[in-house]
Order: structure tokens, then sequence, then C-alpha cells
């Protein structure tokens, strides 16, 4: 299919007139089952249930996810410009490479950073987040096994439940972070500024010991 739009050229030496039509972009198949690269562009997907589906490359610009379940799902690399957000559950849900900036996130609480979706519950194992400026963000329950967080400004972050097995906090500031129940089983926080931190029930060693004091 195609839509055309008439341009009229007026030839002075012929004296006739010329339309022209260019290919429109074709409508996406919005009743799709969801499946790596699918093409949902402003799509209305509000309240959809999308838990643990494999949304990578898909084209999500322009969609209205609001209200959708896509907990535990693969968002990687996918196409999310001017996509509404609001309401959605994006916990256990795994990004990065996210491509256009969404036009709602689903709350205050979450950010897309470096193509990442960083919230309460999010799963940014594997993550490369050095250097960047996270501070007050609220990642409580979230997991960021072998998390690249070195150099980040993590100042009152809240880490509470969440679990950093293996992640990498060297030169990072910490200060007045919540390390509430958090894992930090072989993590490195060499160099890392943990003024004020708080440690209750926190896992630092192999064995699951808990304590509440600095690692």
């Amino acid at each position: 299919m195609r839509r055309c739009g008439a341009i009229l050229f007026l030839v002075l030496l012929g004296g006739f007139a010329a339309s022209s039509c260019a290919p429109s972009v074709p409508a996406a198949d919005c009743s799709a089952a969801p499946h790596r690269g699918v093409d949902f562009h402003g799509c209305d997907l509000s309240g959809r249930d999308f838990s643990g589906t494999d949304l990578s490359y898909a084209d999500l610009s322009l969609a209205n996810l609001t209200g959708t379940d896509l907990r535990r799902s693969a968002l990687t690399s996918s196409k999310m410009y001017l996509t509404n957000l609001l309401g959605a559950d994006l916990r256990g849900a795994r990004s990065g490479l996210i491509e256009g900036t969404p036009l709602v996130l689903p709350a205050a609480s979450w950010s897309l950073r470096r193509g990442y979706f960083v919230g309460p519950g999010a799963d940014l194992s594997g993550a490369d987040l050095s250097g960047l400026n996270l501070s007050g963000a609220d990642l409580s329950m979230s997991t960021l096994i072998a998390a690249n967080l070195s150099s980040a400004n993590l100042a009152r972050v809240n880490f509470a439940g969440s679990v950093l097995y293996l992640a990498n906090l060297s030169g990072a500031d910490l200060s007045y972070a919540d390390f509430t129940q958090t894992e930090l089983i072989r993590a490195d926080l060499t160099g890392a500024n943990l003024t004020g931190t708080i440690w209750a029930f926190t896992r630092c060693l192999e064995d699951g010991t808990v304590q509440s004091t600095p690692c």
C-alpha cells in the first residue's frame, strides 16, 4: 500500500502536471504475538500481559504501554521513541541499548540511563553504569549481578534488598547509601566512599552470614 500526496509540477514549456507518490511505512500488526524484533510501533498495548516475553529489537516507538506488564521481559535494543510507559511494570525486565527516549516513564522513581531502565526491581545484571550520577536513585529489590558501577555517584541510593554479587563498586561515592538486606558477596568496594552508609542484615561473605557493619 502507498500513501500518495499529489505533487504538482507546472512545466512551463510542456504545460503538463505530474503527480508523485512516496511509499508509506506499513502499518504494524498490533494483534501479533510478542516476539523478538516485533513491530508494535504506534500500537495501543495498554494493560497487556507481556511478562516474561522477548521484546528485544522490537519497535515500540509511539506505542501506548500504559499499565502493561513487562516483568522479566527482554527489552534489549528495542526502539522506544516517544513510547508511553506510564504505570508499566518493569520489575525484572532486562534492558540495555534502548533506542530513543520514552514520552513517559512508569513513575518518578524510574529513569533511562545509558540505554538501561534504572528503578526499583530493575534487572541490571552486567550493565555498564560506570561514572554515572545516580545519586538518590531507588534501586531497591534490584538485580545488579556483575554490574559495573565503578566511579559512579551513588550517594543516598536505596539498595535495600538488592543483589550486587560480583558488582564493581570501586571508587564509587556510596555515602549514605542503604544496604539493608543487600547481598554484596564478592563485590569490589575498593576505594569507595562509605561515609554514613546503612548496613543491616547485609550479606558480604560466601557463607551467607549477615552483618550490620561495612563489608
